[in-house]
């Protein structure tokens, strides 16, 4: 029997580093039964200064990824796993008081805008102008 060596075989790997680094400041998550797709996205405020009003407007954009279950399921005990060890070496993550400030104010806001709502659809119409 000969012995022969194999001759290294080259191989192209081309690797796609694909967009520049995303920051998320939410995420949404669809599942079933073959894939899950986590959508992260980033909302920024903008002026225009174009504008006539100078009016805010928001711009999002999406990330999205889509996953086999089973690897959404991985990357649970993953994640699961890494914020265990933060929390040990760092302390709880929590949310800071500025968030927690904003949200109140928000929610007061929104509970304006239902009460302000409910007063409107309160009103009888009046068809005759």
């Amino acid at each position: 029997m000969e012995n022969k060596q194999q001759e290294p075989t080259n191989i192209n790997l081309n690797i796609d580093e694909g967009s520049a680094s995303f920051f998320a400041h939410e995420f949404s998550i669809e599942i079933n039964p073959t894939q899950a797709t986590l959508d992260f996205k980033n909302v920024s405020s903008r002026t225009d200064p174009r504008s006539a009003t100078g009016k805010k407007h928001f711009k999002m954009v999406h990330n999205v990824v889509s996953v086999e279950p089973l690897l959404l399921k991985e990357m649970s005990k993953v994640l699961t796993e890494i914020i265990k060890k933060y929390e040990e070496k760092l302390g709880e993550i929590k949310k800071s008081e500025a968030v927690i400030k904003a949200e109140k104010e928000l929610q007061k806001d929104v509970e304006s805008i239902q009460k302000s709502q409910q007063k409107s659809s309160n009103k009888k119409a009046d068809y005759l102008g």
